[in-house]
């Protein structure tokens, strides 16, 4: 039988180092998800660009300016999403507390 203060050092040391290297509050993203997340992304992507292409040349009414507006909009998000998903191998996610 180990004493108290061994036992602490042997769990510290069987940890998972890549578990270890997650801030507090977040959890690592598994590599399938991070992939399958970033294809989604990128089917968005070509979604909204088809979508905009396919608005007319001469957008002189209001609702089809403020809807190329939205879309230019939801491609610098997705765009933001697609760097995040693929600059980084290992990805980790804030865990969402309910209050």
């Amino acid at each position: 039988m180990l004493p108290k203060y061994l036992r602490g050092k042997r769990e510290e040391t069987t940890k998972d180092p890549e578990i270890e290297a997650c801030p507090d509050g977040h959890v690592l993203l598994p590599e399938e998800e991070r992939k399958e997340t970033l294809r989604v992304l990128r089917q968005s992507y070509a979604d909204r660009i088809q979508e905009l292409n396919s608005l007319p040349v001469r957008s002189d009414t209001l609702r089809i300016k403020r809807r190329k507006t939205e879309l230019e909009e939801e491609l610098k998000r997705i765009d933001g999403g697609i760097k995040v998903f693929s600059s980084v191998p290992k990805c980790t996610l804030k865990l969402m507390r309910n209050s």
